[in-house]
């Protein structure tokens, strides 16, 4: 970087934004520095997003979607909340049921012989 001056003096509590957009400019002449011609198009051969979006269409939109609704400041809402806990609800039975079904069908089948004991009938049914 080049020679810096010092600072004058700014009356009125300015100081602490001046040092701030200088270092905002300091900030946008580094990215600028970082975005040649050459790195562009390392980043667009990089993600390909043509590409990605004939292969995966409804993956693409689906990952637009959720970026829109990021953005758009929907993770404090009601909704969001509605939908984590629908599809935590939803992911556990889909991960779990198959699992239990798998446990007590393995202790069904290694269970031994002749151990199947009378249970007795609940009051009221007919034995």
């Amino acid at each position: 970087m080049g020679h810096e001056s010092t600072p004058a003096p700014v009356a009125d509590g300015a100081e602490p934004w001046r040092r701030l957009e200088e270092k905002v400019g300091r900030v946008g002449k580094s990215l600028r520095g970082l975005a040649t011609e050459e790195s562009v198009a390392d980043l667009r051969a990089t993600l390909d997003v043509p590409h990605r979006i004939h292969r995966n269409p409804y993956l693409t939109l689906a990952a637009a979607a959720g970026a829109g609704y990021v953005l758009g400041g929907g993770l404090n809402s009601w909704v969001t909340r509605v939908l984590l806990e629908s599809g935590l609800r939803l992911g556990l039975q889909i991960a779990v049921l198959p699992l239990l079904k798998e446990q007590l069908e393995a202790l069904v089948l290694n269970a031994p012989e002749g151990s199947e004991e009378q249970i007795p009938p609940h009051e009221g049914e007919a034995p």
